[in-house]
């Protein structure tokens, strides 16, 4: 089976045993290359050197046992799989691995099946490892684009509640995320409710498509003409509002300016027409 580079760490005071697993594994999983080690404090001293993808280990070998490293680990490594492979155990010890963070418990067998269902749960959690961090980083990125955009940008669930705000959503929204999140929107702002900006969210959720309004939002004491466009989501919808309220204050001025200048030009018409006609010889 071909296996993007994986680097595993074998923990068992069994020499032979880990030298068998070793053959087996890497024999099975072109790419996965399994290091293997006997003693438990040199097996910690390489975990924090870094650079392995899974731990495996046995739990009885000799001065430590198997949870004694999964703790030292765990002080390292959060996140890294760690797999007990062992023969010997107890419910109380596999629930205790578990509350300590332990990914993966595979009770030892005979034969050489043990050691094929060890590699296929190391790739299988390692690609899992993978395609979670992928997921962060991406998640990351995205926060990174949307907190760097000028407009408003908010996420909603399928119930309308905040999942995401950024700093141009909070600061129109006169809230911070964190009192935010949770929240189901039309409770936070029930003035926004039955308002048309209220109708293009909930329209964009029932008929999957991308809507569009220019409205007038109240929140609070802050009054705010706004661009809204939400686009229905995997999980719900993504709004973007852009405050225009200086826009449209310049294009009422302008047009003032323009009625104004009508009434003027009006005005000096007809002001025109009576300095230009001649007097009547009857007056």
């Amino acid at each position: 089976m071909a296996t993007d580079d994986i680097r595993v760490l074998l923990l068992d005071d069994d020499p032979d045993l880990v030298d068998l697993a070793r053959t087996v594994v890497e024999r099975d999983h072109e790419g996965m290359t399994v290091e293997t080690e006997t003693d438990p404090d040199a097996a910690v001293e390489r975990i924090r050197e870094g650079g392995y993808d899974c731990v495996v280990t046995d739990y009885k070998m000799g001065r430590m046992d198997g949870l004694d490293l999964l703790r030292a680990v765990r002080a390292e490594e959060p996140e890294l799989p760690v797999v007990f492979f062992t023969g010997k155990g107890s419910e109380e010890i596999a629930a205790e691995a578990i509350n300590l963070g332990v990914t993966d418990y595979i009770r030892k067998d005979t034969g050489l099946d043990q050691f094929r269902i060890l590699g296929n749960r190391i790739a299988t959690l390692v690609a899992g490892q993978r395609a979670m961090r992928d997921a962060a980083a991406a998640d990351r990125r995205i926060r990174q684009v949307y907190e760097r955009i000028t407009v408003a940008f908010v996420a909603l669930d399928e119930e309308f509640r905040f999942t995401y705000l950024n700093a141009a959503a909070e600061r129109l929204l006169g809230h911070d995320a964190e009192s935010l999140l949770g929240e189901p929107v039309f409770d936070a702002f029930p003035s926004g409710d039955g308002t048309a900006a209220a109708d293009a969210v909930r329209e964009a959720m029932a008929e999957q498509r991308e809507t569009h309004t220019e409205t007038r939002l109240d929140i609070g004491d802050h009054h705010a003409h706004v661009e809204l466009h939400a686009y229905p989501s995997a999980d719900g919808v993504s709004v973007f509002v852009e405050d225009v309220t200086e826009t449209v204050h310049r294009e009422e001025e302008l047009e003032e300016l323009r009625t104004e200048l009508e009434i003027t030009e009006q005005q000096f018409r007809t002001l025109r027409q009576k300095v230009s006609r001649p007097p009547s010889p009857f007056r």
